[in-house]
């Protein structure tokens, strides 16, 4: 690894860090909004926004170990509920959509093991009781079933699906991923195995993995009456050159609020 690459990582680390280090200062009680009727939307908001935390913690730690390429499915996964959450903030009335997608996903699987799975009677029972609970949730809308159009549905993310089909080449067995542990070489063999190797988009994997943290702590934010992080979240943005996309996303919530 040259020296550059190596600095940009620890400036990259060092943002997440201080990102981190915002977010924690409001340990100890969380702050849920109450959005529609209920804690629903508020609190499944907020732990959307842990979980993004929590990926990028993790991500510090791997990369503390010298572990770039491990690191891409909890990108996804950051981008995932990151999304999700900006798509529930601008209506919170969605949180029912994706519990319907989640009742549809869990009734599948269900109707499967009923089929071919050790005890059938007592997932039938089960697929009886998910059926009954999506009766009442209702259908559950194409944003909730497909990644794509949740993105395109939520502003600030016309960006997002492309990048999120690059991270899906590395989070998934296949030859990209297998092409990343091979190095060409003088060897009678032509290759030599790399076994930690360097992810060769990890700078921008990075870089979106920062993004993606100050949007999560920005929708967050959004929601609650004081903004208490709003000042910080906007500085920091802004010194990173990417307050509008920031602000594309924040804005967007306001508008459908």
């Amino acid at each position: 690894m040259n020296d550059i690459v190596y600095q940009e990582r620890l400036r990259l680390v060092d943002d997440l860090g201080a990102l981190l280090a915002l977010w924690h200062e409001r340990d100890g009680t969380a702050e849920i909004p109450i959005l529609g009727d209920s804690l629903d939307s508020g609190l499944g908001i907020h732990n959307l926004v842990e979980h993004v935390a929590n990926l990028s913690e993790s991500i510090r730690l791997l990369v503390a170990n010298d572990m770039s390429l491990p690191i891409v499915p909890l990108i996804r996964l950051s981008m995932e509920s990151c999304i999700t959450a900006a798509w529930w903030a601008g209506d919170p009335s969605r949180v029912r959509y994706s519990a319907a997608e989640e009742v549809r996903q869990k009734l599948l699987l269900a109707d499967d093991l009923a089929a071919s799975g050790p005890d059938p009677l007592a997932h039938a029972e089960i697929g009886g009781a998910l059926r009954d609970h999506a009766e009442r949730l209702g259908s559950p809308t194409e944003d909730a079933k497909v990644f794509k159009a949740r993105c395109s549905s939520t502003p600030g993310f016309g960006w997002a699906y492309t990048q999120y089909r690059l991270l899906s080449l590395y989070s998934h067995a296949g030859t990209a991923l297998v092409a990343e542990y091979t190095n060409p070489a003088d060897t009678h063999v032509g290759v030599s195995i790399d076994q930690r190797p360097t992810w060769s988009a990890q700078s921008a994997g990075f870089g979106i993995q920062v993004v993606l943290l100050t949007i999560a702590l920005s929708v967050y934010d959004a929601l609650l009456p004081l903004r208490p992080m709003r000042a910080a979240l906007q500085r920091f943005a802004d010194s990173r050159e990417f307050v509008d996309l920031v602000d594309a996303v924040v804005n967007g919530i306001a508008a459908r609020g």
